[in-house]
């Protein structure tokens, strides 16, 4: 069993686009979600369909880190 630490947790958002294949690529990453959302956007005005008309699909992925250390062992 693990206990959490005294770090804080650490939250960042990742930007992506779905590829043609179906696959999601990284597009971009910031600590800031406002700045994130604002990078897709842009993306979406500037290449919102690919060639066949298809839209272009964007996600963000919120990326959570936690610091946790081993229980101290008994006895």
């Amino acid at each position: 069993m693990t206990t959490p630490e005294a770090y804080p947790t650490e939250v960042s958002y990742i930007g992506e686009i779905q590829e043609s294949d179906g696959l999601w690529g990284y597009l971009t990453a910031d600590k800031d979600l406002a700045a994130v959302e604002k990078r897709l956007a842009r993306q979406q005005e500037r290449f919102p369909a690919w060639a066949d008309g298809t839209p272009i699909r964007t996600r963000v992925v919120t990326k959570t880190t936690t610091y946790t250390t081993p229980a101290p062992a008994a006895g």
